[in-house]
Order: C-alpha cells, then sequence, then structure tokens
C-alpha cells in the first residue's frame, strides 16, 4: 500500500486540486442572485448571480453569471430549473424530470399551463451550511380528505421526501406547494410513495388524503 499526501510545501497547486479540495470540503451553494421569476408567456426569468457547483467527478466550480438571463419551460407541466458548472454553453436549462443532472443543482420550480407560467417555487440552498435537519411528521390516522400541513411557521426551505403508511393503499395523494395543488397519485401497494416536492421558506403547504390511512409518516429535510 502506497501513501501519498498532499498538497505540502513546495508544491505548484492545479486549478484541478483545488477543484477537488474544495469539493471534498465544501456544499453547493448560491451565494447571491440567480432567483428565478415568471417572465413572460413560458419564459422564465433568472437573475444574476454567483453559485458554488460540483461536477460529475465532485470537483466544484464557481459559477458567474453578471447579467439577467431567460430560459423556455414546457407549457402544461411542471418544470425544474437547473444551473449547471460543466454543461458547456448550457448553464441553464429547464426539464420536466426532476432528476438533478449531475453537473447542476436545482434553482427553482416553475408551473406552466396555458402558455403562461402559473406558479414559481424557490429551491435554491443561499448558505454553505447546506446539511439538513431530517424531520419526521407522524400521525396514527389522516380522515378522508384530511389534510398535513407543513411548514406552518414559513421559516425554512423544506424538501417533503417519503410517504409511508400503514394502510391506505388505494388512497390518492395531493400535495399543495402553496400555490398549486398537484395530484401525485394512489399510494400503492407497497403503502409508501416518493414525493421529492419542495416547500419554498416563504409558502404554507400542506399534503392531503382523499381516503383515510393510519401510521402515516412523512420523511422532510428543513433547510
Amino acid at each position: 500500500m502506497v501513501f501519498t499526501m498532499a498538497i505540502t510545501e513546495g508544491d505548484d497547486v492545479s486549478a484541478q486540486a483545488m477543484r477537488t479540495w474544495f469539493g471534498d470540503f465544501g456544499a453547493e451553494f448560491v451565494k447571491t442572485g440567480f432567483e428565478v421569476t415568471e417572465g413572460t408567456e413560458l419564459n422564465a426569468a433568472v437573475s444574476a448571480g454567483t453559485a458554488y457547483i460540483k461536477d460529475a467527478d465532485g470537483e466544484m466550480y464557481q459559477v458567474i453569471s453578471d447579467s439577467a438571463e431567460s430560459v423556455t419551460v414546457t407549457n402544461n407541466a411542471t418544470n425544474y430549473i437547473f444551473l449547471h458548472c460543466d454543461n458547456g454553453a448550457n448553464y441553464l436549462t429547464a426539464s420536466t424530470s426532476a432528476s438533478v443532472p449531475t453537473d447542476a443543482i436545482t434553482l427553482a420550480i416553475v408551473v406552466a399551463a396555458s402558455g403562461d407560467i402559473t406558479s414559481v417555487t424557490d429551491t435554491r440552498i443561499t448558505s454553505a451550511n447546506t446539511a439538513p435537519t431530517k424531520q419526521t411528521i407522524s400521525l396514527p390516522t389522516v380522515a378522508a380528505n384530511g389534510y398535513l400541513y407543513l411548514n406552518p411557521d414559513l421559516s425554512v426551505l423544506t424538501k417533503i421526501g417519503t410517504l409511508k403508511v400503514a394502510t391506505g393503499s388505494s388512497c390518492t395523494v395531493y400535495f399543495n406547494d402553496g400555490t398549486t395543488t398537484h395530484n401525485l397519485g394512489k399510494i400503492g401497494v407497497d403503502l409508501s410513495m416518493t414525493i421529492d416536492r419542495w416547500l419554498a421558506s416563504d409558502k404554507e403547504g400542506y399534503l392531503k388524503f382523499s381516503s383515510a390511512c393510519t401510521g402515516v409518516r412523512v420523511n422532510l429535510e428543513l433547510y
């Protein structure tokens, strides 16, 4: 077994070594700007800003935009706005898939309908201290057409992870992001559902259950 030590006195430090070092010890976040807002029709506006993003190899890049940009979203769909660090010239992209590319972070969730943007949920993480507080909400029962409220104090950016129930496989679940209600479908025979949705810090949202469920557990990450 061979051990090496880097970086030592007298070494010429390469850009890659610094990217690797910051990637190992730093967290991805938006330092300033990169706020997504409604533009005109299906064009979402993105402000200038500075962010730190890792590529597929875990190397950290500083991404800077010195002027406002726009990105076109898909009509009649939920869109995810990504900021990339290693995607050629396309630093900003929109996708109807929530899967985050390996060189990107999510800036916002944008819902469009009838040729216009109807809602924008800010999902920027704006602190380098991004280890979330994990929380589980547990309820013994939820009645038919019952609600589970999220972020009632309007205090934190919240990621809703997995929903699990003891009974209620045929229940349809709805998620409200403070603006729009989304049909997430039925819980299913495995009695669990991956929600993977965000709730902005200034929004109170909820989960609504179409039929009674027992042993309800929702995993959250609070940023």
